[in-house]
């Protein structure tokens, strides 16, 4: 005797369950796999910028003297051998922050790949391609991951906090170039929604200049007291957030003091 449509209703949503089971279980499996190699690939990037940055890092020397100061002795001639790309060298006090800077003619390609220009989805620290690093630059623009282990801009999160505002050694910010060593002072550090504004670097008039400067000091956390006028020359540091839903800005003013020692 055959089955009764209901028991043959109950056997056809019994398999549509089961299906439907296998279904997610499939699911499951392919999210954890791809997970897992996401995870990995990761790692991989992460360690293998890990030694690029101790390669890199190998080619400046940091001493100091009977005051205290220190001085930076940076081999731009091995670095530009390495990488034609680079452009500056960067340091930041109170941060992990010390790089070898490269620019190319887009901000692109060193979102994904290392200094040795190989793909790598922990990237650089670069320029921005508009900035020309001849003296003419009224805002250069620096840019850099937000890495969970703390590498490239990673450690731009201690800027947002008292601690790291309240010592006047992070004040420091240091951009030296195969010409020249810039000592620049910050005046303003915050977190906004992704735009264009605070990354331009040219001005009609100095008074629209001037309102750009105030509009970056009025966005500070805190109130740094640092002078600006329209013959400032700025530095700009940008980092996204752990969420990728704003930006962590540092603004520093260049001093008119140097104290890196090059090595040509």
């Amino acid at each position: 005797m055959g089955m009764s449509r209901k028991e043959k209703r109950e056997e056809k949503n019994k398999k549509r369950k089961l299906i439907v089971v296998f279904l997610i279980e499939c699911i499951f499996v392919v999210t954890l796999i791809y997970s897992g190699i996401k995870i990995y690939s990761w790692f991989m990037d992460n360690k293998k910028n890990g030694e690029v940055i101790g390669e890199v890092q190998h080619y400046v020397q940091v001493t100091q003297d009977d005051n205290n100061e220190k001085e930076y002795i940076v081999d731009f001639s091995a670095l530009t051998e390495k990488n034609p790309d680079t452009i500056a060298y960067l340091i930041v006090n109170g941060t992990d922050i010390s790089f070898p800077v490269v620019k190319t003619d887009n901000n692109d390609f060193y979102l994904r790949h290392n200094f040795y220009k190989e793909y790598n989805r922990a990237g650089w620290i670069f320029a921005n391609y508009i900035n020309k690093f001849d003296g003419t630059d009224k805002n250069i623009s620096i840019f850099g991951h937000n890495m969970r282990d703390n590498s490239m801009f990673g450690t731009m999160n201690n800027m947002l906090t008292a601690d790291w505002q309240n010592n006047e050694e992070n004040m420091t910010v240091v951009l030296a170039t195969k010409d020249s060593v810039d000592y620049y002072r910050v005046f303003s550090v915050y977190k906004i929604e992704p735009e264009e504004y605070y990354l331009k670097s040219y001005f009609e008039s100095d008074e629209e200049y001037l309102k750009f400067l105030n509009t970056l000091r009025s966005r500070s956390v805190k109130n740094f007291g640092t002078e600006l006028s329209a013959q400032s020359r700025i530095l700009t540091l940008s980092t996204c957030t752990n969420d990728n839903k704003e930006r962590i800005v540092l603004h520093a003013v260049k001093m008119p003091w140097n104290y890196i020692k090059f090595m040509i």
